[in-house]
């Protein structure tokens, strides 16, 4: 329920408090201390690199998926002559 609201779980390193915030909400007045500021950086850098890296395995996995209906649509029509 809390996700749909756009809340993340976080805890501060310091002093272990479990707290709620926005996604984008690194710059909020409501955050308790610049610990927690950075654990929001951090997981976002990565989530970042998380999604970076599943990108290029589908863009990689589509090049391979592209070549290789190619070479049966390209054989199948040079054996129909």
């Amino acid at each position: 329920m809390i996700s749909w609201l756009g809340l993340k779980p976080y805890r501060c390193g310091d002093c272990k408090h479990r707290f709620y915030a926005y996604r984008g909400g690194e710059g909020s007045e409501k955050l308790r201390s610049a610990e927690e500021r950075r654990i929001m950086q951090l997981r976002r850098k990565i989530r970042w690199r998380r999604t970076r890296g599943e990108l290029i395995l589908y863009g990689i996995g589509s090049l391979i998926m592209a070549a290789i209906i190619y070479y049966v649509l390209h054989q199948s029509a040079s054996s129909g002559e």
